[in-house]
């Protein structure tokens, strides 16, 4: 986590990973105070946040279906899911 001057708190991925870099080719850039930063799509957020499975992490992933509800891409957000291993997760998760 890091700071953006602003106080909202931010993630940093180094990318390290094939997912992770994956994840970054379908990121949208987002300008924060003159620098492109990539976002990840909620798709690739909420299968992260399924594989980190803290508490807050589930509730976050939770959030996001819940916002984006009706406008995920379906294929992206299994496909991340299977890769990360919590396509089980996940179905639970939308069945809670």
């Amino acid at each position: 986590k890091a700071g953006n001057g602003g106080g909202t708190p931010i993630d940093v991925i180094l990318a390290s990973r094939r997912f992770e870099r994956e994840a970054l080719g379908r990121a949208a850039a987002v300008d924060l105070a003159g620098w492109k930063a990539p976002v990840l799509v909620p798709e690739d957020l909420i299968a992260m946040k399924l594989a980190a499975g803290g508490p807050l992490d589930i509730q976050d992933a939770k959030m996001l279906l819940e916002i984006h509800k009706g406008r995920l891409d379906e294929t992206i957000l299994g496909g991340s899911c299977a890769l990360l291993k919590v396509t089980l997760v996940l179905t639970r998760l939308r069945g809670a």
